[in-house]
């Protein structure tokens, strides 16, 4: 076993597959706690706090075919496991369904974890608690990620034998695990100097353009664009955001009719999104690929107008710090804002939608 570092998770597989008198009656409605959610995978919409897994659905998995039938060992390493994939996937026409694409190996397949995003009722005045509960965990053979599954993010240090789960996606046009979380902990540091805590060097992970100008030159700036003339942090996965901005924007304007600016809109899809719904919106990309619908505006000199809502929505994370400070790019969206409207700042990270009068 665990010995001193067990959890209640690691003392029931240690019973279930050392104990052959285990009364398993006595543990049917027990759910062992797995470990918290990283951060970066609340950004792309596993945004439960915590990892769950019954007992019920351990028991399911023993004996029941090669592919689920995990040994004990693989059973110990699933929560760390799970804070380290090499490979995150939606599926399904619901929204909540994950796989987890983890390093640990079912019968020399690697090992999938399926999960739910559940809100549970804690009573009333109580905010709903979100968990990511674990449905299954099965070995997943060569070349047969689904068609249905939509690629989240990768590890950059994939390997051979993972990257050919992923033969026929392209999947280097979605976000790495790497640059999601870089751009969460630069996001932290952000609220927590807005705090007014403390936050050293090595915790501050965002520069200046000057800082890396002298690190890389004017490479940093100037290769980062593809050869389509899309900006490569420009990526698909950030729909789900759009989706909640218009739905708020709905609700907040009360029927009225209004205007809407997508700064920095990347591939466009969420202004399409939002004009496909009835909305009326405009969109600046200083960076757009060929591939795209042509936006409004191609740079921000070119906006004469001011609007009701601004979204800029996973943009401030990617850029430098000096060109995030309070005198240039909050300052050059608040130009256009109309008074008494709404600015969204939105980060890659999970939060609510803040709306900044």
């Amino acid at each position: 076993g665990y010995g001193v570092n067990a959890t209640p998770f690691h003392n029931i597989i240690d019973e279930m597959f050392g104990n052959e008198d285990l009364d398993k009656s006595a543990h049917a409605r027990e759910r062992y706690d797995l470990g918290a959610t990283p951060e970066w995978m609340k950004g792309i919409g596993i945004s439960g706090e915590r990892f769950t897994l019954s007992f019920k659905n351990i028991k399911t998995h023993l004996g029941k075919d090669a592919d689920h039938n995990l040994t004990a060992k693989e059973w110990h390493e699933l929560p760390s496991a799970l804070k380290h994939p090499f490979l995150v996937t939606s599926y399904g026409n619901k929204d909540g369904k994950f796989r987890l694409y983890t390093t640990i190996k079912v019968v020399d397949k690697f090992a999938v974890v399926g999960v739910d995003v559940v809100r549970i009722n804690q009573g009333k005045g109580v905010p709903m608690l979100e968990l990511n509960r674990i449905k299954t965990v099965f070995g997943r053979d060569r070349y047969v990620v689904e068609n249905g599954e939509k690629i989240l993010a990768w590890d950059k240090n994939i390997t051979p034998e993972q990257e050919a789960l992923l033969r026929g996606h392209n999947y280097r046009e979605y976000p790495t695990i790497q640059e999601l979380s870089a751009a969460n902990v630069g996001h932290n540091s952000d609220v927590a100097k807005e705090n007014g805590e403390n936050v050293s060097e090595d915790t501050a992970k965002y520069r200046t353009s000057e800082e890396l100008n002298e690190e890389y030159g004017y490479r940093w700036l100037s290769e980062q664009t593809n050869d389509d003339g899309r900006h490569t942090t420009q990526v698909k996965n950030t729909i789900n955001s759009y989706k909640r901005f218009g739905e708020w924007v709905k609700k907040d304007s009360r029927g009225r009719e209004v205007s809407v600016l997508d700064a920095s809109s990347g591939l466009g899809l969420g202004a399409q999104w939002m004009r496909e719904n009835g909305m009326s919106v405009d969109d600046v990309e200083p960076y757009p690929s060929a591939d795209r619908e042509k936006p409004t505006f191609g740079s921000y000199a070119e906006i004469g107008k001011k609007y009701d809502y601004i979204i800029s929505n996973a943009v401030l994370n990617v850029i430098p710090d000096d060109w995030r400070a309070p005198h240039t790019y909050p300052a050059c969206a608040a130009a256009h804002t109309r008074p008494a409207g709404s600015r969204c700042d939105r980060f890659a990270t999970r939060a609510e939608i803040p709306a900044h009068p």
